[in-house]
């Protein structure tokens, strides 16, 4: 009996150590499932109606407030709950409006629709998120006029009291649409955006390690800024790039890093760099110009390939994972960095590598089993700068193992096999 329990021990360990390392290198990645964390729903009052009467009593103040005191002005109202999610990330837009228009021009006013909040929690939210407008609680029950199904809601009403523009939920992309139909009762307005303080990070290089350039600028006389972009003029092309740009007050304020395609910059006899801003009404402002100095963008150096790491993983599927990692020498202006998989002289793969961190770039991809045997399956990591200077290095893909699960399981099988003929074996001599 002790033999035999032996033999079950061994079994036992052995089926064991093959489960654990038949699952070893399987990891399970968690699916993004919040991709999208907005949404809209439109199902409220119709826009071109009369809006409803209401009162709100603001929350600090406690002045009792009535939609026909805000006559001849545009109205914006904003249906929250301090404990929304959504809400709150729609407050820095609203807040941006508010910093924006005065209330001459704009009346901003936020109903909370859950009426169990006090004026002290109102309060506090209030004060965290700086709603510096008409705050206060649902008491009248102004969101049953407006037909609320769900919060965040928001209606800009005109100067006639006429809902012109409303939506349920949140997204940021909802807002181009807000401040255009809030121009667009307006007066007209025929003056250009005005464009000052516009600087330009001086840089001394530029590849595909460091594309990126600051810009910053403030436009004054004009809160209708629709768009700004960054105009690249060199001596063979003009291209646009847009700039986001942030309100505060009577300024909007552009402070943004941006991309630059080295081979933009590569060769040019001048570099030229101006900010333009185009208001609702088409009014366009442009500012002074800004030179890069072409004389820092010379590329005479070859790319340098470093230290190199290949990790092929078997994971027991029908495919290896194959990873590569490579050590560049920063290139003035690299342009290009691949990896190449060859079987012989056939290529089989063309992955751009992709930078890692300052000075690794990485690239990864599968290789299906077919390609077996491994020994002439070559990694060529390729480089190339602006100048057309190129580097390359191959190295063999070799020691790919073979199907570790099918190994383990062909073990398992004679190890059982071997197990139940030794116990037909006692069993014979009893």
């Amino acid at each position: 009996m002790k033999k035999k329990s032996t033999y079950f021990l061994i079994f036992l360990i052995l089926g064991t150590s093959f489960i654990s390392f038949s699952n070893f290198n399987k990891t399970v990645m968690p699916a993004k499932t919040d991709e999208e964390d907005t949404f809209l729903k439109p199902e409220l009052i119709d826009n071109g109606l009369l809006a409803p009467e209401f009162n709100i009593t603001d929350a600090d103040s406690l002045i009792t407030y009535n939609l026909t005191d805000f006559q001849g002005k545009m109205v914006a109202i904003d249906f929250f709950a301090t404990w929304c999610v959504y809400c709150m990330d729609s407050l820095p837009y609203i807040r941006q409006l508010y910093l924006m228009y005065p209330e001459d021009m704009l009346q901003i006013i936020s109903l909370d629709t859950d009426t169990s909040e006090s004026n002290a929690q109102i309060s506090s939210f209030r004060k965290k998120w700086g709603m510096d407008w008409i705050v206060g609680s649902d008491t009248y029950g102004v969101n049953d006029e407006y037909d609320i199904s769900g919060i965040p809601s928001f209606f800009l009403i005109n100067q006639t009291g006429h809902i012109v523009w409303s939506e349920e939920g949140f997204a940021d992309s909802m807002w181009p649409g807000f401040r255009a139909t809030f121009a667009s009762y307006l007066p007209d307005d025929t003056v250009d955006p005005i464009i000052t303080d516009f600087s330009v990070e001086n840089k001394t290089e530029f590849s595909i390690f460091n594309t990126e350039i600051n810009i910053f600028a403030n436009i004054t006389e004009d809160r209708n800024v629709k768009t700004t972009q960054l105009k690249i003029e060199t001596s063979g092309q003009t291209e646009f790039i847009d700039l986001p740009f942030n309100t505060e007050g009577d300024f909007n304020i552009i402070n943004e890093s941006i991309s630059i395609d080295p081979l933009i910059v590569y060769g040019e006899s001048h570099i030229d760099l101006t900010v333009q801003a185009i208001d609702y009404f088409d009014n366009v402002g442009v500012s002074s110009v800004e030179a890069l100095s072409v004389a820092n963008y010379v590329d005479t150096a070859v790319p340098e390939i470093g230290e190199v790491a290949i990790i092929l993983d078997d994971d027991g599927s029908s495919k290896y994972n194959l990873t590569v990692e490579v050590e560049v020498t920063e290139d003035l202006l690299l342009v290009e960095a691949a990896l190449l998989i060859l079987k012989g002289t056939t290529q089989l793969k063309y992955i751009y590598l992709e930078q890692f961190n300052s000075t690794h770039m990485i690239a990864s991809c599968e290789l299906p089993r077919s390609i077996a045997p491994p020994e002439d399956i070559t990694a060529k990591v390729f480089l190339r700068d602006a100048a057309n200077n190129t580097a390359e290095e191959a190295y063999d893909v070799l020691d790919i193992p073979e199907n570790t699960e099918k190994t383990s399981l062909n073990i398992l099988y004679a190890l059982s096999a071997l197990f139940i003929i030794i116990m037909y074996s006692k069993r014979r001599k009893k």
